[in-house]
């Protein structure tokens, strides 16, 4: 009855540290992150609370949705307990809405640990491609939110990303192997929290800058400083750019070191690069140490 993504979290802890791991599981499936604030938080910013009441307007499944409903019930009253930190799943209900997203995320991080006075760590979990199911109000929703995940953890303080891209299932919105899920949360907190130095290179890259020089895009990565390498050996798969016109073409990839650069005939003057902009296809790109590379986008538009 517990989560599973938490018990091989705690596991692999133990296994490492040699101490008791607790853990609190406080969950609710389809609920979006605005249940789990204070409402308050949500009302006093105007668009936090626009996106909530869209979403909360005929939910009728009995799960909860009104902001702070799952909050008041089960974050508040754990208040007086110490956490080391916490490990977040969720975004897939707020997929509609994914660049107001960190917004939420960061409210209410700073919220938590407001609460329980406390700086405590957080561990974000990244949720996985998975099949269109209808007509969301954002294009590309589900790589949005991926990438808004990740780009989170820029502004939130003690916060990083894991990757789950390679362990996707596109029929299954919740991916049986949870197993490599808390081992790469684990590895994270064994790192930034504990201090084990031999855990710092197990992170998954995310997007660091694209530099345009000429006709060529250069994007680097944070996190990849061993390098970076394919599954299959080929060249990087799922590399896009655009030119003023805003029409992606597939790029020829080159990977150098942390880097992949990036060209194109039909695309003579870059602006924009993209990478694994699709609900359901993955790159093959990973790290020297196997962990897949984010999504990512570099253009605002």
């Amino acid at each position: 009855d517990f989560s599973a993504v938490g018990y091989f979290f705690g596991k692999a802890l133990f296994q490492e540290l040699g101490v008791p791991i607790g853990l609190i599981g406080a969950n609710w499936g389809n609920t979006a992150i605005e249940v789990w604030m204070a409402s308050e938080w949500v009302e006093n910013d105007s668009e936090m609370n626009i996106d909530a009441q869209l979403r909360s307007a005929g939910h009728t499944d009995g799960s909860p949705s009104l902001p702070g409903s799952a909050y008041n019930a089960m974050i508040h009253p754990l208040k007086d307990i110490p956490v080391a930190g916490v490990i977040w799943y969720q975004g897939e209900n707020n997929q509609s809405s994914p660049y107001i997203y960190p917004k939420f995320l960061k409210t209410m991080v700073e919220g938590w640990r407001g609460i329980w006075k406390s700086d405590f760590p957080v561990y974000i979990c990244q949720i996985a491609p998975y099949q269109r199911e209808w007509n969301y109000r954002t294009y590309y929703s589900n790589p949005a939110m991926r990438f808004s995940q990740a780009e989170a953890t820029r502004t939130i303080s003690k916060t990083a990303i894991e990757v789950n891209d390679d362990i996707t299932d596109i029929t299954n919105i919740h991916p049986r192997n949870k197993k490599d899920v808390g081992a790469r949360l684990a590895s994270l907190a064994l790192s930034q929290t504990y201090g084990k130095s031999s855990f710092n290179s197990l992170r998954c890259p995310v997007f660091n800058n694209a530099v345009i020089t000429g006709n060529k895009v250069t994007v680097s990565f944070s996190y990849a400083e061993s390098g970076l390498k394919t599954t299959d050996g080929k060249a990087p798969t799922m590399f896009e750019i655009c030119g003023s016109d805003k029409v992606f073409y597939s790029a020829d990839e080159k990977i150098s070191g942390n880097k992949v650069e990036l060209t194109s005939p039909q695309v003579p003057v870059p602006v924009a690069a993209r990478m694994g902009w699709s609900y359901t296809k993955i790159t093959n790109l990973r790290s020297n140490e196997n962990l897949p590379v984010s999504v990512f986008r570099t253009y605002q538009w």
